[in-house]
């Protein structure tokens, strides 16, 4: 399923491809076209799975009214009136289930029979009644499944943010060494869990030829993935030169089960930062009362003993966060985290060494 925007292609092409693809129909035929969400409400522009929220208060209040175009005329009908008679808006859901693709959104036109033509790069499509809905906010609309082509995953223009868990524009289109033969959109995964696998020409290699051959890619396992399994893209955080391609595929059925279990109901998950937060306690007090001897501070051993209490503290803190923030942890925050504490883990065993 994808989100567009209304109302931003030209007459002259709507009228082309409506003559090309699509018959008139009379005003005496009925049409049901699916609206996204109710009265007052609208999609959720910051959530890529399409739900809706109530509509802010900047918004006027009118309900919801799509932009058609009539070809008869060669211009859209006048967006302050009502449909024509013989549209019927139903709050319903089109029956795909969703391909997530958290992008910027392609463009959409809805035309008097019902049909909608949106930009959904590569190239334009005609997306039937019944396949799509419509919100103020955007549309929703069910993708052709086209398994063999190579998917780049935010379309033109955007990157994936790790730090943010989704799309964002880059400012631009970064198409170099991908196939020709392309599409756009993310694999079509069980409640749109992906995971970042690998990249090309790292752990991840075309069957068939080289770079950028795409169709089949094998792993450093020996798993073949299929085009429809996976997608590419580029990781907005990686910016050293040369940028590869990342590749993102379904995560595992019995690996998300077992974080979901690890996280939320394994007790053990709740017993380490406790035991770590009371052993960073204990050791703040030792820290504490070793200090309070001025006697001892010339002496080589209370040297050693500070600096492996003070290691083991700080380590221990901040593997305490890790266990607390759980898989939430991510971008520069995590590798600055595990940084500081692989170096006091480290420091603490080269001081443990006999001298």
């Amino acid at each position: 399923m994808s989100r567009g925007r209304p109302r931003d292609v030209s007459a002259t092409t709507v009228s082309l491809l409506l003559l090309v693809s699509v018959a008139a129909v009379s005003s005496s035929d009925n049409v049901t076209v699916f609206r996204c969400c109710g009265r007052g409400e609208m999609l959720d522009p910051t959530d890529v799975h399409g739900p809706c929220a109530l509509l802010p208060a900047s918004l006027p209040p009118q309900d919801f009214v799509p932009v058609i175009f009539d070809v008869n005329s060669n211009q859209f009908l006048n967006p302050n009136e009502p449909p024509p008679a013989y549209w019927n808006l139903v709050h319903e859901r089109p029956p795909c289930r969703p391909a997530a693709t958290p992008q910027d959104p392609p463009r959409f036109v809805s035309f008097l029979n019902g049909t909608l033509l949106a930009q959904h790069w590569p190239k334009n499509l005609m997306v039937d009644p019944g396949l799509y809905c419509l919100d103020r906010a955007g549309a929703l609309l069910c993708l052709p499944d086209e398994p063999n082509k190579t998917k780049k995953c935010c379309g033109p223009s955007a990157e994936y943010s790790e730090v943010n868990g989704g799309c964002e524009n880059s400012g631009r289109h970064d198409a170099a060494d991908l196939p020709e033969d392309i599409t756009s959109g993310f694999p079509r995964c069980e409640d749109d869990v992906y995971i970042l696998s690998g990249r090309i020409n790292e752990s991840h290699w075309p069957v068939n030829g080289a770079w950028p051959a795409g169709g089949q890619l094998r792993t450093t396992d020996g798993v073949t993935l299929q085009p429809r399994e996976y997608c590419l893209e580029r990781v907005l955080e990686q910016t050293q030169e040369p940028r590869t391609w990342t590749v993102f595929t379904c995560a595992p059925r019995h690996g998300v089960d077992h974080v979901t279990k690890s996280y939320r109901e394994d007790i053990r998950f709740t017993l380490y930062p406790l035991g770590l937060l009371l052993s960073v306690f204990f050791l703040a007090v030792t820290l504490v009362a070793s200090c309070m001897l001025p006697s001892t501070y010339h002496v080589l051993h209370w040297k050693c003993q500070v600096n492996h209490v003070g290691c083991l503290l700080v380590g221990d803190l901040f593997l305490a966060f890790v266990q607390l923030s759980g898989d939430s942890l991510r971008g520069p925050l995590c590798v600055f985290t595990g940084t500081i504490v692989k170096k006091c883990h480290c420091l603490y065993h080269r001081l443990s060494l006999p001298k």
